[in-house]
């Protein structure tokens, strides 16, 4: 795979306009406040800690019982329910549809789908680049 001169510099202003969007700025500065706010990333500890305990138990086929779901229930309702969390959810429903458009224009560029493209894409960690002639060159690694 070559990623020509032309690639690295499309994907560098599109990097650059990403990173000025109005949109993609509000779901950053909303994600930034839940981290920095010690009670919101609490809750998402929490929250996060207690739902991994109930999937350890399903996969160990020892399944909750309806009664000990009690308390994940309230910590996911506090959870939504706090300020931060819940600027930060409304703030990812306003992104996704842009991302979505972003995306789709993208795929007019290529001439192809681009989410698939990205989708079956291997990991970056999965290549080996070098720079060759001004053109970065990537292969698989082995």
């Amino acid at each position: 795979m070559v990623l020509t001169d032309g690639i690295l510099v499309a994907a560098r202003e599109l990097g650059k306009a990403l990173r000025e969007d109005a949109y993609l700025r509000a779901y950053r500065g909303a994600c930034q406040a839940v981290q920095d706010d010690p009670e919101a990333s609490d809750l998402e500890k929490q929250t996060s800690d207690a739902y991994e305990e109930l999937i350890a138990r399903e996969q160990a086929d020892a399944a909750p019982m309806p009664h000990e779901l009690q308390p994940f229930y309230e910590l996911r309702r506090q959870r939504l329910a706090h300020p931060l969390i819940a600027k930060r959810g409304h703030a990812m429903r306003l992104v996704r549809p842009h991302l979505a458009e972003i995306a789709e224009e993208i795929s007019l560029q290529l001439g192809m789908d681009y989410t698939a493209l990205a989708a079956a894409a291997q990991p970056v960690s999965a290549y080996s680049c070098s720079t060759e002639g001004g053109k970065i060159l990537c292969q698989k690694a082995n």
